[in-house]
């Protein structure tokens, strides 16, 4: 029970900030304010500061720790694909886990 406690904890702001920039180093990053609806946006830029990508990560996802990780672990994902880092057969996965499936009417 101890761990699922812990485990599911709210971060605080510098805790998120650091894991932010662990899982996205070496592209800087900010985090904006808190939007009305709770959510905060993650700005993710290259080396000359455009912006590669741009995502909200939700007020519940910010306070459930095991919801935060999967969220950082999506954008982290994203990012690698973006900046084509992405091993070949991880994307091969991805690919084949996006096939729709199609149901034959006999």
């Amino acid at each position: 029970l101890t761990s699922l406690i812990r485990r599911n904890r709210r971060p605080d702001l510098d805790s998120l900030k650091q894991r932010l920039a662990d899982a996205f180093a070496p592209h800087p990053f900010t985090l904006s304010q808190p939007r009305p609806d709770g959510g905060r946006v993650v700005t993710l830029v290259d080396p000359q500061g455009e912006t590669l990508l741009q995502r909200v990560i939700a007020k519940v996802q910010l306070n459930d720790e095991s919801y935060l990780e999967d969220a950082v672990q999506t954008i982290r994902r994203e990012l690698q694909v973006l900046v084509g880092r992405m091993e070949e057969d991880v994307l091969a996965t991805f690919r084949e886990r996006d096939h729709v499936l199609l149901y034959s009417s006999r």
